[in-house]
């Protein structure tokens, strides 16, 4: 099923931020389209996205404070 998100979900979705989203789109690591000014993505471009090979798109396992010792 088709789910449309905006960069703030994929921002939540993917653990980064909105900055490195924009970033991924803009690099075409993640596939988006436009309307407006505003970027849309599917869901399942980014799921795609995270299990092919060679991406450096990848899901924050855990928050960074928490590598702390």
């Amino acid at each position: 099923m088709l789910e449309i998100m905006t960069p703030k979900k994929v921002a939540r979705y993917l653990q980064k931020s909105l900055l490195t989203v924009y970033k991924y789109a803009g690099e075409g690591a993640i596939c988006g389209f436009r309307i407006g000014n505003s970027w849309r993505f599917d869901k399942e471009h980014i799921d795609q996205a995270l299990v092919t090979p060679g991406r450096v798109l990848e899901k924050n396992p855990q928050p960074a404070a928490s590598l702390l010792p």
